[in-house]
């Protein structure tokens, strides 16, 4: 039972308005964003910022006219120490200042609307606007690969051309398949709990269920590799995340979930030509055969600046001193968050950041409570929706991996 205490106040008519605006424009930004090649583009860009300072400011505002009185969520406070030093950074670190704000400005947009996303939008009504909004995306983003595939293989969004070594492979509203992947990869698992939850009726458990299958249709299509490998390992792992099970059904429905993965790239590679191609390739290139050299680049220039990092936002530029003679892409960025993060901000700015991240998934974990107030285990888990928005909204292109070259080239004019 909630203490009294710390419960947040009864909904009046006007934070319930005050909720429903945020709603509406934490929707706005996500639908902007992600049928915009995912904002990546400068002049969507900038649409996507003014978004999101006007949802932060609309917010505040709420809470300075008393209009918003719940207690502040705990966990929002998590993300300002990374931004502080990530300012930090790129006023004393970086080597090229414009380019470390514009790192930082992307950091400053998620936090915003993390923060926002967590403590304007509490009631289940909004909440579930919120994630519909998701779920609706990403169908039109996986309807929009269908008909990349089976229409028109050269079209994109904005009126760009798709890059010809995309040509049928599913990216969406996005500019390249593994994007939309990764917004595939956000809203399947969730559908397909909802399609298994029990007591829910036949009529909404077979609507579940077909949307669920609509995005798994939706990855096939992008044939990303990653996204598939990615896919499989969480459909492996989750079954060991079922507490309440014994260790020993938990390990068998692992193990019956991986082979199930295992017999489907199989029957995929052998029907599939576009398939067996791309699966052929990795086998040919060990895997990858260019992101090593960008992920080593990262490693090299955290291990020069271990502490503080090269800079925000300059690894494009330290990784020439490590560029090898055969690799003449422009990798602008790691192509892997964890070891970017590292070559940025060194350990410090990589603590601060995962940390706080990786704390607040062991408090959600462990179903504690994480607002003042909060009202049981619903609310004990009260930061999953706000942090898929903040994904999906709080950065340029929140949805998908950074912008490779060939997206660069697709985006341009």
């Amino acid at each position: 039972m909630a203490d009294p205490r710390t419960s947040p106040p009864p909904p009046t008519a006007r934070s319930s308005a005050a909720e429903w605006m945020l709603t509406g424009l934490l929707a706005g930004n996500l639908a902007w964003t992600t049928l915009c090649l995912g904002g990546y583009l400068a002049q969507t860009m900038a649409v996507t910022v003014a978004l999101t300072g006007l949802t932060l400011a609309v917010h505040l505002l709420h809470r300075a006219r008393g209009i918003e009185r719940a207690p502040l969520h705990p966990a929002g406070w998590l993300v300002l120490p990374f931004l502080a030093y990530g300012a930090a950074n790129a006023l004393w670190i970086t080597p090229v200042p414009w380019l470390g704000w514009l790192d930082w400005l992307g950091w400053a947009q998620l936090g915003a609307v993390f923060w926002v996303a967590l403590n304007g939008v509490r009631s289940p009504g909004p909440r579930a606007a919120l994630l519909g909004t998701v779920f609706a995306l990403a169908a039109v983003s996986a309807a929009l690969g269908v008909y990349q595939c089976f229409g028109h293989t050269e079209w994109l969004m904005l009126g760009r051309r798709q890059a010809e070594q995309f040509f049928g492979r599913a990216s969406g509203s996005f500019g390249i398949p593994n994007s939309l992947a990764a917004l595939l990869l956000l809203v399947l698992p969730a559908a397909s709990a909802l399609a298994l939850r029990p007591g829910i009726g036949a009529a909404r458990r077979l609507a579940w269920s077909a949307l669920a299958a609509w995005y798994a249709f939706g990855l096939y299509l992008t044939i990303s590799r990653g996204g598939w490998l990615a896919c499989a390992l969480a459909l492996a792992a989750a079954p060991l995340l079922m507490g309440r099970l014994p260790k020993a059904r938990r390990v068998g429905l692992a193990l019956g979930a991986l082979a199930v993965g295992v017999a489907l790239v199989a029957g995929l590679y052998f029907a599939a030509p576009r398939v067996r191609a791309r699966l052929d390739a990795a086998v040919q290139d060990a895997g990858e055969r260019t992101r090593p050299i960008m992920w080593r680049g990262a490693w090299q220039i955290f291990a020069e600046h271990p502490a503080w990092g090269g800079g925000a936002g300059g690894f494009n530029v330290l990784f020439e001193k490590h560029r090898p003679e055969r690799y003449q892409d422009e990798p602008q960025w790691a192509h892997n968050d964890y070891v970017n993060t590292l070559a940025d901000y060194g350990a410090v700015g990589f603590a601060l950041f995962f940390g706080a991240c990786g704390f607040i998934v062991w408090r959600c974990r462990r179903g504690a409570r994480m607002v003042s107030g909060a009202n049981g285990e619903a609310q004990g888990r009260g930061a999953d929706l706000p942090h898929s928005a903040s994904c999906r909204a709080g950065s340029p292109n929140p949805a998908a991996p950074n912008p490779t070259a060939e997206e660069r080239s697709t985006a341009a004019p």
